[in-house]
Parts: structure tokens; C-alpha cells; sequence
């Protein structure tokens, strides 16, 4: 897990060195790495890659490393390190919809939301108006990940990246619903557009008591 920190350590042979992290991450895939050995030396740094950054890009010093960068990996930078130098290190935090597996039924036509390492769900607290998230669902496109609009709301949770999206109601709301009743036409129609608002999933009930999913219906 990237985060902004300094490390300060010897090279095998004894040589100083010292690597400093900076970074937003999650909420951003940029982390920049300083790295300062005492003088001139060769040693690997290794950059572990997620396995859900399929889009990884890798610069020292403003120059792009042209090997390739393997998702769920580390990436190898061996290299003569100068003193000073930088690495940039840029992840594919594009959102991404997730499937369960089918045997896992409770999850069958429903998807999650997921941002670089970050879960997401659909809160009640976040939702214009009288709108129920449990009677609501996902509209995806062929291309899903450009149905999600990231927004950084410095002020809402101590400072998170929620997701926007414009989904669906329910055909009917489920109040007017028996327990039971024959298949119709409806049943596999979605009703009229919704603006949703995602959270971090780990955030959820921090504003008091309110319904919340993760798992969604979708609708194509």
C-alpha cells in the first residue's frame, strides 16, 4: 500500500540510501519516489504493481521506462542510481465493475464498484430526494468504466473520492409489490434515470444510521 513516507537504509555493502514517497493515493495513482543513495551506485528498486492497474506507467527522472509493467507483479528498475533521481509512478485507478463468482447466488445480477483498492456503495445519506438504494440499479454502457465520474470532496469524510453515476429506479416501487407474483414484462425492465452518488464502502455509516449496498442491480 503506497503512502507518503520516508525510508532511510544501507545497501548491501553498507552504502547509505534514502527513498521518499509522495503521494494521494488511493484517491490518486500518482506516487513519485526520491530516491538518494550517498553516491553513485547500482541496486534494484522494486515497484509492486496491482493486480487491478492494468495501465501502469513508469518514468526516472521524467523519462518513460520502456519495459513493460506486468498487473499483480513487481516491476524490476535496476539501474546506476544518482542521488536525487526520480521515479513516477502512475496507476490505472479507472472504476471498475466487478462480478461474483455464480455460486455465489445472493450476487447473481448484481455488480460491485471498485477504484484502484477501493470498494465502493451506495449509501442512502448521499441520494437526492425520497430515493430508495435498495430499489435502485446500475445503467452500464459496453464500455462500464465510463459511467463512473470521480469527484474528490475534500470535505465530506475527512476527504474521500466518491463516484457519480447515472443509474435507474426500479420498474415499480417495491411497496406496491406483493411477496410473490407471476414473471411480466417489467420484470427485467429498469424505470426512470437516477443520479447516484458512491462512497468508499468503509466509510459507510459514519453519518448516522441509513441503508447501504454494495452489490447493485445492473441493467444493460
Amino acid at each position: 500500500f503506497y503512502d507518503n513516507n520516508e525510508l532511510t537504509w544501507k545497501l548491501e555493502d553498507g552504502t547509505p540510501i534514502q527513498v521518499k514517497q509522495s503521494t494521494r493515493y488511493p484517491w490518486d495513482g500518482t506516487v513519485e519516489f526520491t530516491v538518494t543513495p550517498k553516491q553513485t551506485k547500482e541496486f534494484t528498486l522494486f515497484l509492486r504493481i496491482p493486480s487491478w492497474s492494468q495501465a501502469t506507467d513508469v518514468k526516472v527522472d521524467g523519462r518513460r521506462v520502456s519495459a513493460p509493467v506486468t498487473a499483480g507483479q513487481y516491476f524490476a528498475l535496476k539501474r546506476q542510481w544518482k542521488p536525487g533521481e526520480t521515479v513516477l509512478l502512475t496507476l490505472d485507478m479507472k472504476p471498475q465493475v466487478l462480478m461474483s463468482h455464480p455460486s455465489v447466488t445472493d450476487n447473481q445480477g448484481r455488480v460491485a464498484i471498485k477504484r484502484g483498492p477501493v470498494v465502493y456503495a451506495v449509501e442512502q445519506t448521499d441520494q437526492a430526494g425520497n430515493v430508495s438504494v435498495l430499489e435502485t440499479g446500475f445503467k452500464l454502457s459496453p464500455d462500464p468504466a465510463r459511467d463512473f465520474t470521480a469527484e474528490f470532496r475534500k470535505n465530506l469524510l475527512g476527504g474521500v473520492v466518491v463516484l457519480k453515476h447515472r443509474g435507474v429506479m426500479s420498474a415499480r416501487p417495491f411497496a406496491s409489490l406483493p411477496l410473490y407474483r407471476a414473471i411480466d414484462e417489467m420484470a427485467a425492465k429498469p424505470g426512470s434515470p437516477v443520479d447516484l452518488t458512491l462512497i468508499p464502502y468503509y466509510s459507510f455509516l459514519n453519518r448516522g444510521p441509513a441503508a447501504m449496498q454494495v452489490w447493485t442491480k445492473f441493467y444493460r
